[in-house]
């Protein structure tokens, strides 16, 4: 279980190393950027926590911990709304290219509104491990502030939080057979141009590896 655990947050930790520049991007959209952990805010109640005497620690650690989860809850209600919008937007799409096929005329247009969507699904994945490593960090802010053990609890807990727990592998998948068909048509077999479970479509023409 602690082996599973450290892999989860190995994985988002990997996630915003990797997208770092796409983090520079989701940063300045409005709604990525009004629904981030509100990190000032956090670090203004852990310098309280700092400086306060013994008799007022734990009414401003109280005052921490439920900031903590009040962001954590908005995270979650932002997370479910961006994914429930991306599910609705790829089986649009799918509908629309299987009851009306792939024209010369309907391709360009159709991959524009993919691309769009590809980049939603990536951006996600990106605001989501960016946001549990500033989470996780400011817990450990804390732990050394007040002297507790308490991250190691914290993180396990973040890895069952909604906003973690997005299956980005059938989002990818979703999107991959859509690429797929706006690129081969729908009666190609993808066994037979070796599209594999660990390889797919995340742009116009190109074939990304993905861990799934």
């Amino acid at each position: 279980e602690r082996n599973k655990n450290h892999n989860a947050r190995k994985k988002y930790r990997n996630i915003f190393q990797v997208d770092n520049k796409r983090f520079e991007y989701i940063k300045h959209e409005e709604d990525y950027k009004h629904n981030m952990v509100d990190h000032h805010s956090l670090e203004k109640l852990l310098a309280r926590l700092r400086n306060c005497s013994l008799e007022e620690l734990e009414k401003n650690d109280v005052g921490f911990v439920l900031e903590i989860e009040k962001n954590i809850q908005r995270l979650n209600q932002f997370v479910e709304s961006k994914k429930k919008d991306i599910k609705e937007g790829l089986k649009f799409i799918c509908r629309k290219l299987v009851n009306r096929g792939v024209s010369q005329t309907s391709h360009e247009l159709w991959t524009e509104e993919v691309d769009v969507l590809s980049h939603e699904i990536l951006s996600l994945e990106n605001f989501i491990g960016y946001n549990f490593i500033k989470l996780s960090n400011l817990m450990k802010k804390h732990d050394e502030i007040v002297r507790s053990n308490n991250h190691s609890w914290f993180s396990n807990k973040l890895m069952r939080e909604p906003f973690t727990s997005v299956d980005f592998s059938v989002l990818f998948y979703h999107l991959s057979n859509i690429y797929h068909t706006l690129n081969y048509g729908l009666d190609e077999n993808p066994d037979s141009i070796g599209i594999s479970p660990s390889a797919i479509w995340t742009r116009r023409s190109e074939k990304f590896l993905v861990k799934l």
